[in-house]
């Protein structure tokens, strides 16, 4: 984060290398952070040996030596050229860079950022460590991990060799080094977001990437708390030193506070620079190796050459490609004059490959004997990790390729991704083909790669083993009789109290049971047993529940439908489930007779006539329902859930909900969804009331509100759209609230959540019987999570078949008692079913959810959305799930959805309150979302309308017909409203007024009159620097409410040409509005 004086002296257009003329386009160091350019960075290089070994970039407004024996210079007088550069926390923040200046803290505190004597002080601490007899003395456990490594590879096949090999020697190493075993995830997850934060500040005085300050947050505060373990200890790994270095006993509390702070930063520096680096050092040496034969084969003949081959891998395509210094005092470099203050940005890559210093720079030579390369820095600040990381790597290079004999890389590069990080380059994908261990028969069968966990272990294996703790157990399932049995126990037990009560009557437990027998001998002369499945098709009140209990006790599995189902989905549910019958009221039979179903109908009238239900035989094997989920091929999908589904469903809840007789249960969920047996199981099995109320009763709204309060509902399950819809209402009697079936966002939680009543959040895929998760929300739940497993629940994060670290996203996979099974879908059962190989018992499956999800450090899952949702804007691939959970955290926002439409991405929206105050929500989403991924389109919708389910229906709004709210800006914002496409003359309008606009925002960025400030006015002539880029980026943004690119205020710097792009991303059909009156320029 280079700061520059706003002159504009020092930047000659003639430059001393052959006499190129500098080229913003081609020659700016804001290249650095193009894809290609950190994928292939050597004809950008190419392209900067143009002008000579130091020239001026007039965009970024700083100094660039590319010549080795300048950079020389640079890096070895720290008097002259300081590496205490960082721009002041209060300057950043004057300019509305606060996430930056939130870092600066942290980076003052590390030796990267040091001068001496402070820079000396940690150094020293290290020293001995770092020491040559100490690295050897660590040989034999950097040959354990690299053995650790190459054991997760196959003997032959495919493979990803960051993935499965290279990426997994750094952290072991690292937290080894520290005394951290066993947190190897977690310094992996601190270790990437340090090289984001570097990746981002080396360019812009910004945080372009805002996820990564909680993560170094919790890095700071994790490895201060491990610090202080060590006050009083006598540890001898590196935290030990630090904190031994800075003599804690001398010091008071505040003192040893300041102290841990920096052990901290400095440990976040140690975990940081040799994850991105070794990596990437492992890998692209084994490709060089693959690109050029001759040196492999000299390298196998001579081991011993290791060491000069990774000092020329570090040469020729080293990780670490910049850094900056500030000059202290004017100074010559490369035939140009520098004052004090100026900044000076060392290419590494570039002076490693001068032509001027190396024969044939370009080639890889492995028995180079010039000079030293400059990847780990020199002098002072040369990198104090590099011994480890230059053996480990050596160690690693040649162990894969005495195993790997025959091997070779796909270079095609849709195949390759690189990382983000412009200033640590590192493959983030490359994949690989790798030949038949040496000794291993010609024949044999390639190693397999869906196996068990115990035989592939990588690194990471352990600390993602680890999370298997979070699994869940299963008790057993020695008590798991039929569900209707248990009811008929609990009518037993309470037989006067009452079970179920509707608008206008009431069953006791003896009534609903008996009520039940009789409907379940009748059921049985209709010749249900079972695995004949009945279907329910009526409104829902006393006589729904029997029906529900009857089917049970005659042996059947019902399959339920709420009275408004579209008559040809039903239809398709009777034909795809089978079912033999359909029960119904008298109000529903007569539209069926108009609908000339296929399937018998029987109306349902019922009486007290037998108190015990019938001898069927049915085993808690036996389907007790059966599901209907959509299908993403239009055709839903019917799952079968047994009787011992159902009673672990029971088992579930009553441990999580704990309802007892004086309970009442609003009945609220859609027959259509597998909540409502979730209501009725809970409810009838705990000896609570189950309450049903009219449809136009549970409107969502104040009817809703009435309701609850007016029954005296003690506990609810709602889906997290209506719990938002639902305007607060006192009610006294609600103790447990619970949503299910969405994403649930904290203003819920915060708005229904009080000193007197839980709130809960439950997930349950109807493949696993409605419920595997869930969560108690507290005060704290930012982002609540879906929490742990449920009873007798297993549930896995997986990557593949294999576990995944904490922080680390992969596939819920479920697994337990009572998984369902797709009915006449052999193809999906194969598809989305697998063994369980991750317990000891034969034979049981786990059920892949296709949601996407994490482990938190605390042992809780965080649901992060489906795994199918990925769509390409721009040529961007977005996951819509990542946009919807950061626009779900504008404290505005009750529930959203974000969708791809014409080319763009729209959302709608729903709020707390009032009308969406889009221009502070694009503000908040700028900092935080990459530009293609804040929609174009903002609409506010009163409310989502609901599926067949009872979930949110979210569509586009005119195919839907949602209530649409238009959204208005704050005074003296620009604003875009929806119009016909204007004419001639407000086409002129409105570009004359977004120009007027963005040279006001020159002004304010560049601290200029605006009268400096012409249409045609060069933003980087008028001295514009990294500092004043990042300000307009951020300000453009927001003011326009667009996601422009950051490479347009590169390419299109003047007011002018900048309004042509900011027109561009209006969508096609809208307009800017004019102002009722106009500004004279």
């Amino acid at each position: 984060m280079s700061s520059a004086p706003h002159d504009d002296q020092h930047h000659p257009t003639e430059q001393a290398g052959g006499g190129r003329v500098y080229d913003r386009h081609r020659h700016g160091v804001h290249n650095l952070q193009r894809a290609e350019v950190i994928a292939d960075p050597y004809r950008y290089i190419q392209q900067l040996q143009e002008l000579g070994p130091v020239f001026y970039d007039e965009t970024s407004r700083v100094w660039v030596c590319t010549g080795y024996e300048e950079s020389v210079k640079v890096l070895t007088r720290h008097a002259t050229f300081s590496s205490a550069r960082l721009i002041g926390s209060e300057e950043l923040q004057s300019r509305g860079l606060g996430e930056a200046a939130d870092v600066v803290g942290m980076l003052q505190k590390q030796l990267l950022f040091k001068d001496p004597p402070a820079h000396t002080t940690v150094r020293e601490a290290l020293r001995e460590h770092f020491s040559g007899p100490r690295v050897r003395a660590w040989g034999h456990v950097m040959q354990d991990i690299v053995r650790r490594a190459l054991s997760g590879l196959p003997a032959h096949g495919n493979a990803d060799i960051i993935a499965d090999f290279a990426a997994n020697l750094s952290t072991p190493l690292i937290a080894a080094l520290l005394g951290m075993e066993g947190r190897e995830s977690e310094i992996s997850r601190w270790a990437d977001a340090y090289e984001t934060l570097l990746g981002s500040v080396s360019a812009l005085p910004d945080v372009r990437d805002k996820t990564v300050i909680p993560v170094l947050a919790d890095a700071l505060a994790a490895l201060q708390a491990a610090g202080r373990d060590r006050l009083d200890g006598e540890q001898e790994d590196l935290l030990s030193a630090l904190v031994r270095a800075g003599r804690p006993h001398e010091l008071d509390k505040s003192g040893v506070d300041e102290l841990l702070y920096e052990v901290a930063a400095n440990c976040v520096v140690l975990a940081g620079g040799g994850y991105q680096t070794l990596t990437h050092l492992v890998s692209t040496g084994l490709r060089l190796f693959d690109r050029y034969p001759e040196q492999q084969r000299l390298l196998r003949e001579v081991p011993d050459l290791i060491d000069s081959a990774v000092n020329e891998i570090l040469r020729l395509d080293g990780s670490s490609q910049y850094l900056a210094r500030r000059v202290t005092e004017t100074t010559l470099l490369g035939g140009h004059e520098i004052a004090a203050g100026q900044s000076v940005l060392v290419h590494l890559g570039a002076a490693n490959v001068d032509p001027r210093k190396f024969t044939d720079p370009l080639s890889f030579d492995i028995q180079r004997r010039e000079a030293r390369h400059l990847g780990f820095g020199l002098g002072r600040h040369y990198c104090i990790g590099a011994p480890y990381a230059e053996r480990l790597a050596g160690i690693a290079i040649l162990q894969f390729l005495e195993k790997y004999p025959d091997y070779s890389f796909d270079d095609d590069p849709e195949a390759l991704r690189w990382g983000p990080h412009p200033n640590t380059r590192c493959l983030a994908t490359a994949p690989i083909r790798l030949g038949r261990h040496e000794g291993q028969p010609a024949d044999s069968a390639p190693a397999s790669r869906t196996d068990g966990l115990a035989d592939r272990p990588r690194s990471g294996a352990a600390e993602a083993s680890a999370t298997l703790r979070w699994s869940g157990t299963v008790r057993g399932q020695a008590d798991h009789d039929p569900w209707h049995v248990k009811f008929s126990a609990q009518a037993t037990l309470q037989p006067d109290s009452i079970a179920v009560e509707a608008e206008t009557e009431a069953l006791t437990y003896r009534e609903l049971d008996r009520r039940s027998n009789t409907l379940a001998y009748q059921l049985r002369s209709f010749g249900v047993q079972p695995e004949t499945v009945v279907a329910i098709v009526m409104e829902r009140g006393t006589d729904f529940v029997c029906a529900v209990l009857a089917v049970a006790k005659a042996g059947g599995a019902f399959v339920l439908a709420d009275v408004t189902c579209p008559r040809d989905r039903l239809a398709g549910m009777l034909d795809e489930s089978k079912a033999s019958l359909v029960l119904t009221d008298a109000a529903s039979f007569v539209e069926f007779q108009a609908f000339s179903l296929r399937t018998p109908t029987v109306v349902v009238s019922t009486s007290p006539d037998h108190e015990s239900a019938p001898v069927t035989g049915v085993n808690v094997g036996n389907t007790a329902y059966v599901v209907f989920t959509s299908g993403s091929t239009g055709r839903p999908k019917a799952i079968a859930i047994s009787h011992e589904g159902v009673s672990n469903l029971y088992e579930g809840l009553n441990d999580i909900f704990r309802l007892g007789p004086t309970d009442r249960v609003l009945q609220f969920l859609s027959p259509n969804f597998d909540g409502c047996i979730s209501d009725i199981a809970l409810t009838l099995l705990s000896g609570a009331t189950l309450v049903f109320a009219d449809s136009a009763k549970l409107q969502v709204g104040p009817p809703l509100a009435r309701t609850l309060k007016r029954r005296r509902i003690t506990s609810v399950i709602m889906t997290p759209s209506v719990w938002s819809g639902l305007p607060y209402t006192d009610l006294p009697d609600l103790r447990i609230a619970a949503a299910a079936g969405e994403r649930l966002a904290s203003p819920i939680v915060r708005k229904w959540r009080g000193q007197r009543r839980r709130f809960l959040n439950i997930y349950g895929p109807a493949e696993a019987a409605a419920l595997t998760a869930w969560h108690e929300c507290g005060d704290s739940d930012d982002r609540p999570p879906i929490g742990r497993p449920a009873t007798n629940r297993r549930v896995y994060v997986l990557d593949g078949d294999r576990p995944v670290p904490v922080g680390v996203e992969g596939e819920l996979c479920v697994g337990g008692i009572g998984l369902g099974r797709y009915l006449n879908r052999p193809d999906l059962m194969e598809e989305r079913f697998r063994a369980d190989h991750f317990v000891d018992r034969p034979g049981q499956l786990i059920y892949r959810t296709g949601d996407r999800c994490r482990w938190r450090p605390d042992g809780t899952l965080e649901f992060i959305g489906r795994a199918d949702r990925q769509v390409k804007i721009r040529g961007h691939r977005i996951e819509l799930n990542e946009v919807e959970n950061v626009i779900a955290e504008f404290a505005q926002i009750a529930a959203c959805t974000v969708y791809e439409a014409d080319g763009q991405l729209k959302a709608n929206v729903v709020v707390t309150e009032g009308t969406l105050d889009e221009e502070g929500l694009r503000r908040f989403l700028s900092p935080r979302l990459y530009p293609p991924m804040i929609p174009s389109v903002f609409q506010q919708v009163e409310d989502s309308g609901r599926t067949i389910n009872g979930k949110a229906d979210w569509q586009i709004p005119q195919a839907s017909g949602l209530k649409v709210r238009s959204t208005s800006s704050a005074p003296g914002t620009l604003t875009w409203q929806s119009a016909e496409q204007p004419d001639g003359a407000d086409t002129a309008w409105n570009q004359a007024r977004v120009t007027w606009a963005v040279a006001q925002l020159f002004a304010q960025c560049l601290r200029l009159p605006l009268h400096r400030v012409k249409s045609h006015s060069d933003f980087h002539s008028l001295g514009g620097d990294s500092l004043s880029t990042a300000e307009l980026f951020n300000l453009i943004n927001g003011r326009f409410g667009i996601s422009i690119e950051f490479e347009s205020l590169l390419d299109n710097c003047t007011p002018e040409v900048l309004t042509v792009e900011i027109i561009q991303q209006m969508p096609p059909q809208r307009s800017a509005a004019p102002p009722s009156t106009r500004v004279a320029a």
